[in-house]
């Protein structure tokens, strides 16, 4: 059975938005949140959530046409 493409964009945000929350509010920020790590790591993180979301993006909107 075919799922729409609505249903499959909820999902995969829903996947993403999950990975985000894990890797901002778990014990594996401890990563990349330490004083010994650059000041800049969390931008990187963001910048990598970010990138994500629009590979995403583009990726829905080329199947989905």
């Amino acid at each position: 059975m075919k799922q729409s493409v609505q249903q499959l964009l909820r999902e995969r945000a829903f996947l993403l938005f999950i990975a985000g929350f894990f890797v901002f509010c778990s014990p594996a920020r401890l990563f990349w949140a330490t004083e010994s790590m650059p000041w800049y790591s969390p931008y990187l993180v963001w910048s990598g959530i970010i990138l994500l979301t629009w590979l995403l993006y583009r990726w829905l909107k080329r199947h989905a046409l």
